[in-house]
């Protein structure tokens, strides 16, 4: 059963940027910098791009069109094998209007996720333990922002992680006459997610 926080997020989610795109066709050749501070237990850029091209499922959400050109994040489940144990891996890849799309993280589970998971939802659990809540600007914490508008794009971390290893993710950051709109923004305790890794 779903926790709330999951629940409550995919429901945001959704009621933001309506259904997903189940499984749609997607061809990534290239990864985000924030591939230059994950080591150790963390996901190589080459095994990030490989998972990204085969994967289990997909589910792809448009976070809008500006200038009618859609703004996609795309979460995708995939299945490997660490030596003689089978994992699963998260890649998320966005694509901005105008250019390719690009893996900006990918976390490997210490689990298989079973037939039929949502990757969305996968990756909101991996969020719910490993997550830092974060503020944007006057706004109350929370682990995972969902279209949020405020004054300033000032996007800080409700606690700082006791190694100070953070990854954190925000897409689609626009400024009109009303604020600045986050459209998904979420942080990950890396320390964190490398200690499960190792249990």
């Amino acid at each position: 059963m779903p926790s709330e926080f999951v629940q409550s997020t995919l429901e945001s989610i959704r009621t933001a940027y309506g259904q997903p795109v189940n499984n749609a066709p997607i061809s990534v050749s290239q990864v985000s910098g924030k591939f230059a501070d994950q080591s150790g237990d963390e996901v190589r850029p080459n095994h990030a791009l490989a998972a990204a091209r085969n994967v289990r499922s997909r589910e792809t959400w448009q976070l809008g069109a500006p200038g009618g050109v859609p703004y996609e994040i795309t979460v995708a489940l995939s299945d490997i094998a660490k030596t003689a144990h089978k994992h699963s891996m998260i890649t998320v890849v966005h694509r901005r209007p105008g250019t390719d799309p690009m893996v900006d993280t990918a976390w490997r589970l210490p689990h298989v996720e079973p037939e039929g998971s949502s990757p969305t939802d996968a990756l909101l659990r991996f969020i719910e333990a490993n997550g830092i809540p974060v503020i944007l600007d006057s706004h109350e914490p929370t682990l995972f922002i969902v279209q949020a508008v405020a004054p300033t794009a000032t996007l800080s971390l409700a606690e700082t992680p006791a190694a100070g290893a953070k990854i954190l993710a925000s897409f689609r950051r626009d400024e009109d006459g009303n604020g600045w709109h986050y459209s998904w923004a979420y942080a990950i305790d890396t320390a964190r997610y490398v200690a499960s890794q190792r249990r």
